[in-house]
């Protein structure tokens, strides 16, 4: 673990400093150089990949790396000639280009890079198409299609035993919190729209669900979201609803009760799963 962060990070600083050397030097380059060094520095990491010895894991990495860089050669590209895409373009075809290696590859770093941009390319699209998320509805495909991410990886973690590692399923989960409480919060303070009520419905039984398989799989990390996004949802209930000094002081109250409850329950739960 400690070997792969490293070379992670390595790679990812080295990929940083190729993007930064270019947004630097942009003015100075010739458009062959800039589509040339691309490219080069793209087959070059494939190369090594392919061609080297090194273990499976430094050739996943690099293999990430060259994922990347697919990206910035087609932002290099569409700066150069202009090309005039939708930012959701840019990024579909990024994602397009890179759902095969995702799916031979059948590495977390990878499969990260394709749940985000997934997750960008959806979000630019409604942004540039509709109201720019205003609505509840607007937040309703990320819900469902992280809940699809998170369950397509489950599965293949304790069937396939691929995809194991442990930190991917908790970063979608923290995603999926994230939007339910941003999503609610858009529909409650702004316009009232028919699908607040669908989008809290659907919140309602993702955080019931998410509790049930938190208690079945002891999975602490999914009990803590949980906890905390029906925390915040509360919280913005009752902003909402008394709206003056006094929800200040009671919003106070409220965050430092439900987080010390909420701390409690879980130390007494984990205890209870240590003895079993």
């Amino acid at each position: 673990m400690g070997r792969g962060l490293i070379l992670s990070l390595g790679v990812g600083w080295l990929v940083s400093g190729i993007i930064f050397f270019f947004a630097f030097n942009w003015d100075q380059l010739h458009p062959f150089a800039k589509m040339g060094l691309m490219q080069f520095i793209f087959l070059l990491f494939a190369l090594l990949a392919w061609k080297s010895r090194f273990s499976p894991l430094v050739n996943n990495i690099l293999l990430t790396g060259a994922a990347v860089l697919v990206g910035v050669l087609f932002a290099v590209f569409g700066q150069i000639y202009q090309t005039g895409a939708n930012a959701y373009d840019f990024f579909f075809s990024w994602w397009a280009c890179l759902i095969l290696w995702t799916i031979y590859l059948l590495f977390e770093p990878m499969w990260l890079l394709m749940v985000v941009l997934t997750n960008v390319t959806l979000a630019m699209y409604i942004e540039q198409e509709t109201l720019a998320m205003q609505h509840s509805w607007e937040y309703l495909p990320f819900v469902l299609l992280n809940v699809f991410f998170y369950g397509l990886i489950s599965w293949m973690s304790s069937k396939k035993q691929v995809l194991t590692a442990p930190w991917l399923r908790h970063i979608i989960l923290l995603w999926i919190s994230l939007v339910l409480m941003v999503g609610f919060g858009a529909g409650l303070y702004g316009k009232y729209h028919s699908s607040f009520v669908v989008f809290t419905v659907i919140m309602i039984v993702c955080l019931l669900a998410g509790f049930w398989i938190g208690m079945r799989l002891k999975n602490i990390v999914l009990l803590v979201l949980v906890g905390l996004t029906g925390m915040i949802v509360v919280l913005l209930l009752m902003n909402h609803w008394f709206n003056n000094t006094f929800s200040f002081f009671l919003s106070g109250i409220w965050i430092v009760g439900s987080l010390s409850f909420l701390v409690s329950e879980l130390v007494k739960i984990q205890k209870k799963w240590r003895d079993e």
